[in-house]
């Protein structure tokens, strides 16, 4: 799941129909075709998080698929065998695409964290489009923050005696994935009484639905699709 909603469909349409045909023909060898068996099973017995890990499930996925792939025995035509690397190559470029446009986008977004001072308390919510096709890639912005502005955000601490800092006795709403708000189209997001926003000085919005912000913020930065801004209750730079 990646950026192009049909060429990640035919992806898997494409090895899945290998698979099948390779499993009719009995062109599999045995032994790997058993273990990527055992692993895709795995990734429906596993629980999401095993000793701090995030998705253990979701990675068995692809590493069955890889098995069962490297299990096939068929003899093909010459032409046939190119199709493996030209599927790898054509998404490889798809997803190189997609990442430096992002990328730009994102240095955009940053650009006004120059404007926070060190240590601030960032309020940071990105709106997420139901129904969009792969990942957002705003999910943890604010962890630019945290890096380069020593600031404290909303968008860590999901797992407790995972994370190398924690916070003490934080409130429900402090926690990742408090700054993930999924909307539909065009729906107008009310800011002003939103849960992180009662505790921070700073909000940090990032997405296309309009807002409405808390009284008297002030708009220090803007972008296309972000706001930056004060609190009323944030102190002033001298």
């Amino acid at each position: 799941k990646d950026a192009v909603q049909w060429l990640d469909i035919g992806s898997a349409v494409l090895i899945g129909a290998a698979l099948v045909a390779a499993v009719a023909w009995r062109r599999m060898d045995g032994r790997l075709a058993w273990g990527a068996v055992i692993m895709m099973l795995g990734s429906l017995a596993m629980p999401r998080h095993i000793v701090g890990g995030d998705y253990a499930d979701y990675r068995l996925i692809g590493s069955g698929l890889l098995a069962a792939c490297l299990a096939i025995t068929w003899r093909l035509p010459r032409w046939a065998f190119y199709l493996a690397p030209a599927l790898f190559l054509g998404r490889l470029a798809v997803t190189t695409a997609t990442w430096a446009q992002q990328s730009r986008e994102i240095e955009s977004e940053l650009a006004g964290l120059a404007l926070v001072p060190q240590g601030a308390r960032i309020a940071n919510v990105v709106s997420i489009e139901r129904g969009q096709w792969g990942f957002n890639p705003y999910e943890h912005i604010c962890g630019y923050a945290v890096i380069r502005n020593d600031a404290l955000s909303n968008c860590n601490f999901a797992l407790r005696r995972v994370h190398m800092i924690s916070l003490k006795g934080p409130p429900p709403h402090w926690n990742d994935p408090s700054q993930r708000l999924f909307v539909w189209r065009d729906h107008v997001l009310d800011l002003s009484d939103y849960g992180p926003v009662r505790d921070m000085d700073w909000l940090w919005y990032v997405g296309r639905n309009p807002v409405m912000v808390p009284p008297g913020s002030e708009v220090v930065y803007r972008t296309r699709h972000s706001l930056l801004l004060r609190l009323a209750k944030a102190p002033r730079r001298s």
